[in-house]
């Protein structure tokens, strides 16, 4: 359940034919916004209120950690 999806430059384009299959067609239900770049992006949600986190291949248990806040911003990516 997030409420939104903002792409930075390089990503795959949520609307081409194989993201809609893979979608199922929900990237038309979920606001999709297009920032100038990553660390901008970052910049301004965290100016906003969010709690900015990231997933990583070495991190903690995600089950071990305290609960999340209300605002929060996940970054994923390769």
């Amino acid at each position: 359940g997030f409420d939104a999806c903002v792409l930075t430059p390089g990503c795959a384009d949520p609307f081409s034919p194989k993201a809609l299959r893979a979608t199922m067609g929900s990237v038309f239900r979920v606001p999709v916004a297009q920032a100038e770049g990553s660390v901008q992006a970052v910049k301004a949600l965290a100016r906003d209120g969010y709690t900015v986190v990231a997933s990583v291949l070495d991190g903690e248990d995600f089950f071990a950690r305290e609960p999340l806040p209300e605002k929060i911003c996940l970054i994923v990516g390769n």
